[in-house]
């Protein structure tokens, strides 16, 4: 008999390096997501979930394997899913030179699907649910948050900008937010303005938190901000900022990369700097992102 895909991710072995399976949302479409399943018991009140999405020109496995999310769920004890885009892209509402944009892919209403399938298929606690995700995905993550979606509790965005076209209606629910982004990233320009190969525009890093300062209640000073470098060698530093007076249980954050450009946090040099700017060493991207998380869910102040 073959066991489906949800069946085989729980009977994985602990000596078994953590992966995610595939399965298709909803069960029987064409479209597939990766979903990887902690082998531990769930918690009574179900494992946190993360949704991580890819980038332009990538895929689930990609991801999963740059940013290390299947490991850290491993050990943390989270549900992982890793939705697939539609000619590895998608819809975020920026330029119809995205193939899933120009195929009119209603992506929005495709992540409300993997939500609602992962949760009716698995013990999720609907109070820990994380949005994040790299570049395209990223921005598909403001246009999901822009348009009022409130199953989420934290968005995490990396190396990615508000969509400007999605800026005017942009009317988000309150969400703790946390934005990473490299201030040399020769793709998603920290400033804002056009994307890479002419797709469209973003806002600034700085107009797209204010967003998010202003949906969430927060005091327009920042309630603290510390910088280091632990990495001298990779010509990167960060900052980190966070806001946090007057919207303590969804407070706004962002970490700033210094001279960093278009590669996730901590991951390898995956490209010529000319190319996509530096990688930083000085954060973990996804660690850095459970941790915000973690801190949200336990309503620990912001220090």
């Amino acid at each position: 008999m073959r066991l489906p895909a949800l069946a085989i991710a729980l009977l994985l072995p602990s000596c078994v390096r953590p992966h995610a399976t595939r399965v298709h949302v909803p069960p029987g479409g064409d479209r597939k997501a990766r979903l990887f399943i902690p082998t531990s018991p769930a918690p009574e009140s179900g494992w946190p979930l993360v949704v991580v999405l890819h980038g332009a020109r990538s895929h689930g496995r990609r991801v999963e394997k740059v940013t290390h999310w299947t490991r850290l769920a491993d050990e943390e004890g989270a549900v992982v899913v890793y939705p697939e885009g539609v000619s590895r892209s998608w819809n975020d509402g920026r330029s119809d030179k995205v193939p899933a944009a120009a195929q009119g892919i209603d992506d929005v209403g495709w992540l409300e699907q993997v939500l609602a399938h992962v949760q009716s298929s698995t013990s999720i606690d609907p109070d820990r649910i994380l949005l994040t995700g790299a570049s395209n995905g990223a921005m598909l993550g403001w246009r999901w948050v822009c348009e009022g979606q409130g199953t989420i509790t934290a968005f995490v965005p990396v190396m990615a900008g508000l969509p400007a076209p999605v800026a005017p209606a942009c009317t988000p629910k309150p969400v703790a937010t946390m934005v990473i982004q490299g201030d040399a990233d020769p793709l998603v320009p920290y400033e804002g303005g056009t994307v890479g190969r002419q797709r469209g525009e973003v806002l600034s890093t700085q107009d797209a938190l204010a967003v998010m300062q202003k949906a969430n209640g927060c005091a327009p000073s920042p309630s603290a901000s510390h910088s280091w470098d632990t990495v001298p060698s990779d010509s990167t530093s960060a900052t980190h900022i966070r806001w946090n007076d007057g919207c303590e249980a969804v407070p706004v954050e962002h970490i700033r990369l210094h001279g960093a450009g278009h590669l996730w946090p901590g991951a390898r040099q995956a490209a010529p700097p000319e190319r996509v700017g530096r990688v930083s060493t000085d954060i973990d991207g996804a660690q850095a992102a459970w941790e915000f998380a973690q801190r949200v869910w336990s309503h620990e102040p912001s220090q």
